[in-house]
C-alpha cells in the first residue's frame, strides 16, 4: 500500500490547529492504533513504552499537586506527551502489519510534508531562517531515505549518499547551521562500517556491549564537538554562538551543553527536588537568574524569551522529576541502540541514520515541539522496527539439562 504510506506521511504538513499541535497526521495514527490495539498488550516494545508513559505522566499530576501548579500547565505538558504516544504507536503498527517497502515511503513522506509548512510557517523563525528551524531533519534524512527507495548497488548507492550528505553539510555550514551539518558528516563515516554477524548476535544477547560502542561513538562526537567550539568562538557561526560556546568552553566544551546553557539550570533544579520537580510549564525565576549570575544571558533576556526548557530529557526532570525522566531516557537509548544495529550488513536501514541521529540530538538538546515530535515518533517506530527484524532478534539461553534427564553414554553390558 505505498499510495497509503505516502498520504499518511505527507498528512504531517497539515495542521487541524493554528499551532500544529494537531494534524491529519495524528488522525491517522489514531485509526492504525485502534485498528491495531490488540498488539498494545501482545507487544513488548509497546508494553514498555505504555508503562513509561504512564509514569511519565503520573509524574506531571504528582508535580502539579505538590507544586499547586496551575491545571492548565498539566494538560499542555501532557497532552504533548499523549500525542507523542498515538504518533508513535500508531507508525509502528502501521508498519508492523504493511510491507516492508512502505517503511522508506513513510519515512520519507513525513519528511516531504515537513516542506508545507514553508508555505503557512508557524512563526517568524520558520520563514526567515527555514534551514534551522524548519528542515534541519528532512534534508538530512531525505538524503539517506532516497538511497532506501532506490535499488543501486551497495557501493554505487554508500558513494552518492557520501558525496551528497558532505554537499550537503557545505551547505549548512556556509548557511551557519551547525547541527544538521554535523550529523551528515557523521552519517557520511557511519555508513561505511559494518558490524560482523558475532558481534551483532552478541550485541543483541549483552547489553554491556553497546556500552563499549558508546564509549568509541562518546569520544569521536566529542572530538567533532570540540572544533565546533572553536569554529563558533572564532566567530563562524554568529555573535550569540561566539558568546555561548566562550561560556560552554569552561565546561570541557559544548558536548556537556549541546549549545544549551539552560541545562545547567535544568541540572541544578533536579538536584534540588529530584522527585517532585518543579511543576510543569512554570515559570522558574529563581532558576533563569542562575545563568543570568554566570554571565550566559543578560537581564533583557528574561524580558525575551527566558525559557529553561531546551531539552526533552532534562526538562522532564526540571518539571516532575527524575521519575519523569525515565521515558525520555529510555527513547534515548533504544534510538542507540538502533543506530547500533542499523551498521551491520543486513538490509539497507543504516540509510536511515539521520533520523535516528537527529532523534538523539533532538531529546538532548530540543524541547517537543510541534514540527519535531512526528520526526521524533518515527524515529521511535523505526527503532522498533529493527528490533523486530529476525536477525536483530535476541537469542534465547539455553535450558540447563537435569542429571537425570541426561542421556547415559555407558557400556550397556557392562552396565547390565
Amino acid at each position: 500500500m505505498p499510495p497509503v504510506a505516502f498520504i499518511y506521511g505527507l498528512s504531517v504538513g497539515f495542521p487541524l490547529t493554528p499551532d500544529a499541535r494537531v494534524t491529519i497526521f495524528d488522525l491517522f495514527s489514531l485509526f492504525f492504533l485502534l485498528k491495531y490495539c490488540r498488539d498494545l498488550v501482545t507487544d513488548v516494545y509497546l508494553k514498555r513504552l505504555l508503562l513509561l508513559s504512564l509514569i511519565y505522566f503520573a509524574a506531571l499530576m504528582l508535580s502539579t499537586e505538590v507544586n499547586n501548579a496551575p491545571l492548565m500547565n498539566m494538560f499542555r505538558r501532557g497532552g504533548t506527551g499523549v500525542m507523542l504516544l498515538i504518533e508513535i504507536c500508531g507508525i509502528y503498527l502501521y508498519l508492523k502489519h504493511s510491507a516492508q517497502r512502505n517503511l522508506g515511503v513513510l519515512i520519507v513522506a513525513i519528511m516531504l510534508g515537513a516542506f508545507l509548512y514553508m508555505l503557512y510557517p508557524l512563526d517568524a523563525r520558520m520563514a526567515d531562517e527555514p534551514l534551522k528551524f524548519l528542515l534541519a531533519t528532512p534534508i538530512p534524512v531525505l538524503a539517506g531515505g532516497a538511497f532506501f527507495i532506490f535499488k543501486l548497488p551497495q557501493i554505487v548507492s554508500k558513494t552518492l549518499a557520501t558525496v551528497a550528505a558532505l554537499l550537503l553539510a557545505g551547505m549548512f555550514f556556509l548557511q551557519s547551521v551547525r547541527n544538521p551539518g554535523g550529523i551528515l558528516i557523521v552519517f557520511s563515516g557511519l555508513i561505511w562500517l559494518n558490524l560482523r554477524d558475532s558481534r551483532l548476535h552478541r550485541l543483541t544477547q549483552r547489553r554491556i556491549l553497546i556500552f563499549q560502542y558508546l564509549i568509541v561513538g562518546a569520544v569521536a562526537v566529542y572530538a567533532l564537538t570540540e572544533a565546533y567550539t572553536y569554529a563558533a568562538i572564532a566567530g563562524y557561526f554568529g555573535a550569540r554562538a561566539a558568546n555561548i560556546a566562550e561560556f560552554q568552553h569552561q565546561f570541557l566544551g559544548s558536548i556537556l551543553l549541546g549549545g544549551r546553557p539552560e541545562i545547567l539550570a535544568n541540572i541544578i533544579a533536579i538536584s534540588e527536588s529530584p522527585l517532585y520537580g518543579w511543576g510543569p510549564l512554570v515559570e522558574d525565576f529563581q532558576h533563569q537568574m542562575v545563568l543570568v549570575a554566570m554571565g550566559v544571558y543578560g537581564e533583557d533576556w528574561l524580558e525575551g524569551d527566558g525559557s529553561l526548557y531546551h531539552s526533552m530529557v532534562f526538562e522532564a526532570g526540571h518539571e516532575a522529576g527524575i521519575p519523569a525522566m525515565l521515558l525520555w531516557l529510555a527513547l534515548l537509548y533504544w534510538c542507540l541502540k538502533a543506530c547500533l544495529l542499523c551498521l551491520s550488513r543486513h538490509g539497507k536501514n543504516r540509510y536511515f541514520l539521520p533520523l535516528l541521529i537527529a532523534a538523539i540530538w533532538n531529546l538532548l538538546f530540543s524541547p517537543l515541539i510541534s514540527t519535531i515530535r512526528p520526526q521524533l515518533a518515527v524515529a521511535v517506530a523505526f527503532a522498533f522496527m529493527c528490533f523486530n527484524l529476525p536477525e536483530f532478534k535476541r537469542i534465547p539461553r539455553a535450558k540447563k539439562v537435569r542429571a537425570s534427564t541426561r542421556p547415559s553414554f555407558e557400556n550397556p553390558v557392562a552396565a547390565s
